[in-house]
């Protein structure tokens, strides 16, 4: 293959020393997600979805997954001294909202809610007061979901 490509450029005249933008952002797109960034994104897929295709009312601490700024906020701007308690706040609120769906039908078929529910049984073990701990990244599977995009 790399040779019949090697062919093709070099018929075509094509200058491989620069790469196409969209390849590019292609594959940075569907690398795998940190941690926090995977269960960010369940949540607020999960969010957007409830409220694109429901009239539910979405508890107020959910909300701010609807403001552009609070992805950055919450991701990007964690300090690494910050990464344990803010994994701990994030699969705490996905439990929750997991909470808040389970047992309504017409949300269940949801393709995030799937994506919810499986994080939650990969990632998360439940403890006797009955919250939810993040399971030890060195105790994770290549098999779990890394990806929303790509499950």
């Amino acid at each position: 293959m790399e040779a019949l490509s090697e062919n093709m450029a070099v018929f075509l005249g094509l200058n491989k020393s620069k790469a196409r933008m969209d390849s590019s952002m292609l594959d940075s797109s569907c690398k795998n997600m940190t941690s926090i960034e995977l269960i960010y994104t369940v949540i607020r897929n999960m969010v957007r979805e409830l409220r694109n295709k429901t009239d539910w009312e979405l508890p107020e601490s959910y909300l701010a997954y609807l403001e552009k700024s609070h992805q950055n906020k919450t991701i990007y701007q964690t300090k690494t001294t910050e990464e344990t308690s803010k994994l701990q706040f994030l699969i705490q609120q996905a439990h929750d909202l997991y909470a808040f769906i389970k047992g309504h039908a017409d949300v269940e078929n949801f393709r995030s809610f799937e994506h919810l529910a499986r994080l939650l049984k990969e990632q998360s073990i439940p403890t006797k007061d009955g919250s939810v701990m993040p399971v030890e990244g060195a105790k994770l599977t290549s098999q779990i979901l890394q990806n929303p995009s790509d499950p």
